[in-house]
């Protein structure tokens, strides 16, 4: 029994470092505000335009794992600024994201791109 509850302490202070660094990596609910202004400057500097919308679908954060947030990009611009905008988007360090799908649309010399991904959250 001693053994057991020993045990249990060492698992709950690995628990509570594995909670310490999902907060380190993923933000708060309140910061995914920040995310459509975020996107918008990822698409100026890759000289496309670029917004977001969230779509509603939210799951939330509960003790076992972070919530998330299901999001839409629209974006146009050329070909390779358009690559150069998602390769920024995968990569963000501001924000914990997971692209879904991305359709690509030719019109003329100009690329129409929708994005939808989701971005996750503690409280």
């Amino acid at each position: 029994m001693i053994a057991e509850l020993a045990e249990l302490r060492e698992e709950s202070v690995e628990a509570e470092t594995a909670t310490l660094v999902l907060q380190s990596v993923v933000p708060t609910r309140d910061k995914l505000l920040l995310l459509p202004k975020h996107v918008e400057q990822l698409g100026s500097k890759s000289e496309i335009t670029a917004n977001v919308s969230f779509t509603g679908k939210e799951v939330l954060a509960t003790e076992g794992g972070a919530g998330n947030n299901a999001f839409r990009v629209g974006a146009s611009g050329s070909f390779n600024n358009t690559l150069e905008f998602i390769e920024s988007l995968e990569s963000t360090e501001e924000f914990f994201i997971k692209l879904e799908s991305i359709d690509i649309v030719r019109v003329d010399r100009i690329f129409n791109t929708t994005i939808s991904g989701l971005v996750y959250f503690y409280d």
